[in-house]
């Protein structure tokens, strides 16, 4: 049926659209951190970035040179538990 083919690209276009934005927010993460390691203050970045101090810190001390994967987002899942 045509409303399920419109139904499956709409998925298709939500998702790519979600991993463009996950992408753009891991490059701002990434940035902030440069910029702090840098020497910049936490408040400059944030009023710059658009974002609070809080979102710096939190970035920042995430920040792991060692982890390409830092700045990836975590699941607010709760962890499952075994019966």
């Amino acid at each position: 049926s045509i409303c399920v083919g419109a139904d499956a690209l709409a998925l298709v276009v939500s998702e790519r659209r979600r991993r463009r934005m996950e992408g753009s927010e891991v490059a701002l993460r990434r940035e902030a951190v440069r910029r702090r390691l840098a020497g910049e203050s936490p408040a400059a970045i944030a009023r710059d970035m658009g974002r609070t101090r809080q979102w710096v810190a939190k970035w920042c001390e995430r920040y792991d040179p060692s982890d390409p994967g830092w700045a990836n987002g975590r699941s607010r899942a709760p962890a499952e538990r075994a019966p």
